[in-house]
């Protein structure tokens, strides 16, 4: 059961990592690959950590997951930030929240693992209190009905903008156009 929670919590990673990006087609087509590629990684890498101790088989695939989680919502906030995409505070919310439950659930598992025996009533307790922490979080977050928000538009006069504009606009497409390609083999055929 804790599997399809993780999962769940993974595909609304996904999901907010879209809503983030998916407006500008040639940079979510290179972050997705990247967000996708990191986050394999990080989970192979983490049961490869795990020294083949079946008997901490479960945990160490969960702090897989925790460890996958927190390194694509990381890196879509990298992306975000470099590429100057806007931000809603609620969506900015969202992707902290899964990444501090996420970052969590990695330091209460790595301790569990060396201390199972004694660590295990606190830990159910820690677990606990980071979730509603999350939860707090999400809904503080969404307290307010969401709508789609469009950025109040600063206009140049028009002079500047039919000389810079049509430049700006063209170099915005060829880059695009270039992201779109490198990431679509099939486009170049057409």
């Amino acid at each position: 059961m804790q599997g399809a929670v993780i999962c769940a919590r993974a595909l609304a990673v996904a999901e907010v990592c879209r809503h983030l990006l998916a407006r500008y087609r040639g940079i979510w087509a290179m972050a997705w690959r990247i967000l996708l590629a990191c986050a394999a990684l990080v989970l192979v890498y983490s049961i490869v950590a795990a020294r083949h101790f079946w008997e901490l088989a479960l945990l160490a695939g969960d702090r897989g997951m925790e460890l996958s989680i927190a390194a694509v919502v990381v890196g879509v906030l990298l992306f975000t930030r470099y590429y100057d995409v806007q931000v809603s505070a609620a969506d900015r919310s969202l992707a902290v929240g899964f990444c501090l439950y996420s970052c969590f659930c990695v330091l209460n598992n790595t301790i569990l693992e060396h201390y199972l025996s004694r660590y295990g009533p606190l830990w159910n307790l820690l677990g606990m209190l980071a979730f509603l922490a999350s939860l707090l979080l999400w809904t503080w977050a969404l307290r307010k009905p969401q709508t789609e928000t469009v950025p109040e538009e600063t206009l140049l006069s028009p002079g500047i903008y039919q000389t810079v504009a049509p430049q700006v606009n063209l170099r915005l497409r060829l880059l695009n156009d270039q992201l779109w390609k490198i990431w679509k083999p099939e486009v170049r055929r057409q």
